[in-house]
């Protein structure tokens, strides 16, 4: 399943990771972009 996270602070990073673990592809947005380059960076998809 394709899951979209908006928000990709402490909250929203920690469920995202925890439904990758889970085999769901999952897609982080968030107003700052530093926290979408870094979660980029780590492996982490991005929109």
């Amino acid at each position: 399943m394709k899951i979209f996270i908006i928000g990709a602070g402490v909250v929203g990073f920690s469920i995202g990771r925890n439904l990758i673990e889970k085999g769901h592809q999952v897609v982080f947005e968030d107003i700052d972009e530093r926290l979408v380059e870094k979660l980029s960076a780590d492996g982490f998809e991005d929109k």
